[in-house]
């Protein structure tokens, strides 16, 4: 198993949605992604985008609960969902990537900071 660990990133976020990270995906088959909001205020908007060659557009792949596994993300604790990720609160995802080259982030919230730490991980 070969896992690939992807530099940790703050993000300050506005009230407009912006790509908080992007992560180079091609060859990984799981990305595991912890997303800590160190804010003072709640995450409005989290999205993720994929696509499948760097020509081609981003694509939304967010998927229609943060809460119910899908068998492409599962988020940990279930109950945390980053789209209202509050204040001082943490969750982690794993997002199936092997039809990707690409995933980013975009999220929104004025006042809040995320701390984004990654790994992708490729049998």
């Amino acid at each position: 198993m070969d896992i690939r660990d992807y530099a940790q990133t703050t993000a300050t976020l506005s009230a407009t949605a912006a790509v908080a990270q992007s992560f180079e995906v091609a060859s990984r088959e799981v990305l595991n992604i912890d997303v800590e909001n160190k804010g003072t205020a709640a995450v409005t908007s989290f999205a993720l985008q994929g696509r499948v060659s760097k020509s081609a557009p981003w694509r939304d792949i967010t998927p229609g609960s943060w809460s119910v596994a899908d068998g492409y993300t599962v988020v940990v604790p279930s109950a945390v969902a980053p789209s209202t990720l509050a204040a001082g609160a943490q969750t982690t995802l794993s997002i199936n990537v092997t039809k990707y080259e690409g995933v980013r982030i975009q999220a929104a919230g004025a006042g809040a900071v995320l701390s984004i730490v990654a790994g992708g991980v490729a049998e």
